[in-house]
């Protein structure tokens, strides 16, 4: 048995018995073959659906640092359609990439069932107002950036790795797109291994890909601006002269 499965069995040892436990998952990069000699692993215990609590935390066991996740079931589901709201499926691609420690009453089974047909669902276009606030947003950081490129100042770098992935982020969920977790998108862009163990499908702009890349690999201005420009232009085009968006006025709130 690999090292990493030796650990989990014994902080499970602690887990398997409980009546509110029915399951676990081992999920994460041990589960999709691209851990490294840094990685933690995920372990996902399932609780019982009546089970009012639920807990995460870390614990080091044999060498391996473990960090786990206990929900119920239905606690998952809800995961599920909050994560499809926001147009990503992170909690249901643990579930689909993820290898079965054991299942009680078949709930897990159930769950690994239900997260692989939620990534086959593609979430809704955006809204109107979502998109000129990011166009907005967009150009907005990327004037910033420009300051502190012509200043020379040492927060160039903080906000272009912050710019960059905000473009990325914005431009994938305007496609109705997904690239992953946030440290992991060079590998997204660049591994075509690593896509495949996490069940994510090629992005659907390769120039969008090429540039993408380009950017995380150096932290070259001209870069940044040449991907915020190509993706402004992809999302309709951007014009800050006369730029305005009208929307309805919250309501007031009722004090007691």
């Amino acid at each position: 048995m690999e090292e990493h499965l030796i650990a989990v069995e014994e902080f499970l040892k602690d887990w398997r018995d409980r009546p509110e436990v029915i399951g676990a998952v081992l999920t994460g990069s041990y589960a999709s073959g691209t851990a490294t000699a840094h990685s933690d692993v995920d372990v996902h215990i399932l609780l019982a659906d009546s089970v009012k609590w639920r807990e995460r935390g870390n614990k080091r066991v044999h060498g391996h640092l473990i960090e786990y996740f206990a929900n119920s079931a239905a606690a998952h589901r809800r995961y599920f359609l909050e994560d499809f709201r926001d147009g990503e499926h992170v909690d249901a691609r643990m579930f689909a990439i993820g290898r079965v420690l054991f299942d009680k009453t078949g709930a897990v089974s159930r769950l690994v069932t239900a997260a692989k047909r939620q990534l086959k669902k593609k979430p809704g276009p955006v809204s109107k107002r979502w998109l000129e606030l990011s166009k907005y947003g967009m150009w907005d950081q990327l004037e910033n950036l420009r300051d502190l490129h012509h200043s020379d100042s040492p927060g160039f770098a903080w906000l272009y790795a912050r710019h960059v992935g905000s473009v990325i982020r914005n431009y994938a969920r305007f496609l109705r797109a997904e690239t992953g977790a946030p440290d992991k998108l060079y590998l997204y862009f660049s591994d075509t291994a690593y896509r495949r163990g996490q069940r994510l499908p090629v992005f659907p702009d390769t120039r969008f890909s090429r540039l993408a890349r380009l950017c995380l690999e150096v932290q070259d201005f001209a870069e940044a601006e040449k991907l915020t420009h190509y993706v402004l232009k992809k999302m309709g085009g951007f014009d800050i002269d006369g730029w305005k968006l009208r929307s309805p006025a919250p309501k007031e709130a009722n004090h007691p």
